[in-house]
C-alpha cells in the first residue's frame, strides 16, 4: 500500500519528532485532567450502577479472597472481577473510605488513556503529512463526544472496558506493515484483550476480532491474524479464564459457574436485561455523538467513496470494520444500553478526524457558512453566559427561589467560560489561523463543548447534588449504630446505602419465618407500603420516620419487640 506520491507504505510512515509527540500528549493529558481528574469528586456517587459496583468494591476490602464478589454478602455473578479490583485498590490507596473521586479515578485515568490511544490511532489512519492533525482531531472529537464525556467520570465498567479494547487494537495496528510482530507487541495485545475480558466478558473477543478478521479477509491471507501468535496467545488467555471459572466453582459451586457462563454470556445476548428493539441504537447514536453525529454522513461518504484520498482505503478499513461489525451485533442482541456503544467511539472519532482534516484543505462556500453560523452561536452563548453571571451576582434570590444555591466560585467559572467563548468568537471572526490548521468551525465547536462540560462538572453537578445524593440516608442509618437493617425491593438497592457502614438484608414479605432473623430496623419505599402492610404488622414493625432522599420518600420502621433479634 503506497501513499499518493508513491513513497513508503502509509503504515510504515515514521512518527514525527518525539518532542512534538510529547507536547501533544501533554496537551491532551492537561485537557483531560482539567475536565475529569479535577472535577470527578465534586458530586456524590449516584444511580444503581455506581452504587452496586462501589458496594462490591467496598466488600472486597473486607476479605482476603478477592475472587469472591458479593453485594451485601450475597454472591455476585454478573461481571468479572478486574474493574472491581481497580476501584477497591484506589479506595484503599486513599484511606479505605468511600469517596467519589477515588472510586472514579480508575475510569478517569483509563478515559484519558483512551483519548491518547485515539490520537495514536488517528495518526495511523491519516494521509501522509497529516498524521499530527488527524490524530489531534480524532482525540479532540472523542473527548468532546457527549456519551464519552459523561461516562468517564463514573465508577462504572464501560470506560475501563473501552480502554482495554482500544489498547489491544493499538498493539495490533501500530506496526501492521511488518510481517511479524515483536514479543512485546504480542504480549501487550493478549494482555490487553484478557484485561478487556476480565472487565466485561466475552464481548471483548468480538470487538477486537472484527478488525483483525476484516483485514485478513481483505488481504486474503491469515497474516494480519497470524502476526499476533493466536496459537500461543489464545490458549494462554483461555487458560486464565478457565482458572478463574475453576476458582469460582470452588468458592460457590458448579451451579453458580453454570449460571455465570450461560446466564451472563449467551443469556445476556439472547434474553438479557434492558430488552429493546433492534433499531434502539440508531437514534441514540445521533444523540450520543452530537454535534459530531451531524457530520457522520458526510465523513463516511467521503471515506467510503474515497474521492479525495484513494490511498487511504486500506488505512481506514480496520476502523470501518471495528465500527460496523460490533454495531450490528449490538443491534441484534436483546439487551441494549446506550453506554454499550462506548468501545465503538474511538474508530468513529478517527474516521471523523480524517474528514475534518480533509475539509480543512477545501475553501468551500458551505464551510464558510458553517464557520459564520458557529461563530454567531459562540457570540450568543457568551452573551447569555454574561447575563446569567450578572443575575447570579446581583440578584441571587432568583436562583434561590427555584431551589438552587449558586456558590461564589461557580459565578467566577461561568464568567471565565463566557469570556473564553467570546475570545474564541473574536479569534474566528478575525480569521486567525490555528496552530494545527483546523477549520474555524471545528476548533470553535471543540471549545464550546469543552467549556459546556467543564461548567457542568464544576458547577451544575455540584448545585444539583443535594437533590440527587443518597448520602443523608446512609448518615441517618449509621446514627442508629446497628450492624444491619432490613429493606424491601427498591429500598434495598446499593445506591441508597453505598455511603453507609452497615449491612442490608433484603426481605421476602411472603416468608414469615424470618421473624427471628430480621434486624430491628426496616426500610421501605413509601409506594410499596400497601403491598407490605401485612408483613409490617406481622413482623411487629412500627413506623419511626420518613426520610426524603434523591427525590424518593423512604419510610423507616423499628421493631416493636426486639428481644429476639439479638441486638440487631
Amino acid at each position: 500500500m503506497q501513499n499518493e506520491k508513491g513513497g513508503r507504505p502509509i503504515w510504515s510512515l515514521p512518527l514525527p519528532s518525539k518532542r512534538i509527540l510529547v507536547f501533544d500528549f501533554l496537551l491532551l493529558t492537561a485537557l483531560g485532567a482539567l475536565l475529569w481528574l479535577a472535577t470527578s469528586g465534586l458530586w456524590d456517587l449516584r444511580g444503581p450502577d455506581e452504587g452496586r459496583y462501589v458496594q462490591i468494591s467496598k466488600e472486597l476490602l473486607s476479605r482476603s479472597n478477592w475472587l469472591q464478589l458479593t453485594v451485601f454478602g450475597e454472591p455476585y455473578n454478573q461481571k468479572p472481577p478486574l474493574a472491581f479490583w481497580f476501584m477497591a485498590l484506589s479506595m484503599k490507596a486513599f484511606g479505605g473510605v468511600v469517596t467519589s473521586w477515588a472510586l472514579r479515578l480508575p475510569a478517569v485515568l483509563m478515559g484519558m488513556g483512551t483519548v491518547l490511544l485515539t490520537y495514536l490511532l488517528g495518526r495511523r489512519g491519516a494521509a501522509a503529512g497529516d498524521e499530527r492533525r488527524t490524530g489531534m482531531a480524532a482525540a479532540l472529537i472523542l473527548m468532546t463526544m457527549p456519551l464519552f464525556m459523561e461516562n468517564v467520570p463514573q465508577a462504572e465498567l464501560n470506560v475501563q472496558f473501552t480502554f482495554w479494547i482500544t489498547l489491544s487494537i493499538w498493539f495490533w495496528i501500530k506496526d501492521l506493515s511488518r510481517e511479524s510482530a515483536s514479543l512485546l507487541t504480542v504480549t501487550g495485545f493478549w494482555a490487553a484483550l484478557s484485561a478487556a475480558f476480565f472487565t466485561k466478558g466475552p464481548l471483548a473477543l468480538l470487538v477486537v476480532a472484527a478488525p483483525l478478521a476484516g483485514e485478513a479477509i481483505a488481504a486474503k491471507s491469515w497474516g494480519p491474524i497470524r502476526r499476533m501468535k493466536p496459537l500461543i496467545g489464545f490458549p494462554a488467555m483461555a487458560l486464565l479464564i478457565a482458572a478463574w471459572f475453576y476458582a469460582e466453582r470452588v468458592i460457590y459451586g458448579a451451579a453458580f459457574v453454570s449460571s455465570q457462563v450461560g446466564g451472563e454470556t449467551v443469556g445476556r445476548l439472547l434474553q438479557g436485561d434492558h430488552a429493546e428493539p433492534f433499531w434502539y441504537y440508531l437514534p441514540r447514536l445521533v444523540t450520543a455523538l452530537l454535534p459530531w453525529s451531524l457530520l457522520m454522513p458526510f465523513a463516511f461518504r467521503m471515506v467510503w467513496r474515497n474521492q479525495q484520498m484513494p490511498s487511504l482505503s486500506e488505512a481506514q478499513r480496520p476502523f470501518w470494520v471495528w465500527t460496523l461489525v460490533p454495531f450490528v451485533v449490538l443491534c441484534l442482541a436483546t439487551g441494549k444500553r446506550q453506554a454499550y456503544l462506548l468501545p465503538l467511539l474511538p474508530p468513529v472519532a478517527v474516521l471523523l478526524g480524517v474528514w475534518i482534516v480533509a475539509s480543512a484543505t477545501k475553501a468551500s462556500e458551505i464551510l464558510r457558512r458553517v464557520n459564520i453560523s458557529v461563530n454567531a452561536l459562540l457570540g450568543f452563548l457568551s452573551f447569555a453566559g454574561l447575563v446569567v453571571v450578572a443575575v447570579a451576582w446581583f440578584a441571587p434570590a432568583i436562583f434561590m427561589s427555584r431551589g438552587f444555591a449558586v456558590p461564589n466560585y461557580a459565578v467566577w467559572i461561568w464568567l471565565v467560560a463566557s469570556i473564553f467563548l467570546l475570545l474564541v468568537a473574536v479569534r474566528n471572526a478575525a480569521l486567525v489561523p490555528s496552530a494545527f490548521g483546523f477549520p474555524m468551525a471545528f476548533r470553535a465547536t471543540v471549545a464550546l463543548l469543552f467549556v459546556f462540560c467543564l461548567v457542568r462538572f464544576t458547577t451544575v453537578e455540584k448545585i444539583i447534588d443535594p437533590m440527587k445524593t443518597t448520602r443523608p440516608l446512609a448518615v441517618r442509618i449509621d446514627a442508629l449504630k446497628v450492624p444491619e437493617i432490613a429493606a424491601s425491593d427498591k429500598a434495598s438497592k446499593p445506591e441508597y446505602h453505598v455511603y453507609g457502614h452497615y449491612g442490608v438484608k433484603e426481605v421476602n414479605r411472603r416468608d414469615q419465618s424470618q421473624r427471628d432473623t430480621l434486624p430491628n430496623y426496616f426500610l421501605i419505599d413509601s409506594e410499596e407500603v400497601p403491598r407490605y402492610a401485612s408483613f409490617i404488622e406481622g413482623m411487629n414493625y412500627d413506623w419511626l420516620e420518613n426520610i426524603d432522599v434523591s427525590r424518593d420518600r423512604l419510610m423507616l420502621y423499628q421493631r416493636r419487640i426486639s428481644s429476639n433479634a439479638g441486638g440487631k
